[in-house]
């Protein structure tokens, strides 16, 4: 059996186990967001899902959250939950926050304009289900230590494209937190983000004031 062979078995395994777990997750989904009328509803990946696994959502107390974050996803899982009964009809949320596409980034090395065009695509379907909820979109946090790194370039530039091609939407409000993390040489603050993806306690500070203050206005 040839190393290519070996390879597409180990990728439809793996393809496969995350389907398991996305059928799963569905349905931890739908109960939340069926609690989602006048919530603040957070969609994204294993950044977004601390929220509500490491407590960090008291933060944002006196908002009520919905947390949709699962980790590991990519932008095509959390399409793949939204397209299939994540959200339910008539879902009245405060707000929805929206932050992925990092792991596109770090699991597979996505081309940067795809990974755009899955955040593009999730913010049809949050619109869609939810059209007069803002949306407080956040580009893809820095990820890896130095700005030279790769994932770090795969990133900007995924936002790059991402923020210049956002649809025109009165609701959609863009809070770029990027430089927070970054010290004068544009190097990821170790304090903020230990492992230089996931947040500290004063990382998540951070930006629960940022939602606060967007929330406010």
């Amino acid at each position: 059996m040839n190393k290519l062979w070996n390879v597409s078995i180990q990728k439809a395994q793996w393809l496969g186990r995350r389907l398991v777990l996305g059928l799963a997750f569905l349905s931890q989904w739908e109960r939340s967001a069926r609690q989602g009328g006048g919530a603040l509803v957070m969609v994204g990946d294993s950044i977004t899902q601390a929220w509500q696994t490491e407590g960090h959502a008291t933060l944002l107390k006196p908002y009520r959250t919905v947390n949709l974050g699962t980790s590991g996803d990519r932008t095509e899982q959390i399409i793949w939950r939204l397209m299939n009964g994540a959200l339910p009809e008539r879902l009245r949320p405060l707000a929805f926050t929206l932050m992925a596409g990092t792991n596109n980034a770090g699991l597979c090395k996505d081309n940067p304009i795809h990974i755009a065009d899955g955040v593009l695509r999730i913010i049809e379907l949050l619109d869609a289900a939810a059209p007069d909820a803002p949306i407080l979109l956040y580009p893809i946090f820095p990820r890896g230590h130095r700005r030279s790194s790769e994932m770090r370039r795969i990133t900007s530039k995924a936002n790059d494209s991402l923020l210049g091609r956002l649809p025109r939407r009165r609701r959609l409000i863009v809070r770029d937190l990027r430089n927070a993390f970054l010290d004068g040489e544009g190097n990821v603050q170790r304090r903020l983000m230990p492992d230089y993806l996931h947040l500290s306690r004063a990382g998540y500070e951070i930006w629960a004031a940022d939602i606060k203050a967007a929330l406010a206005r």
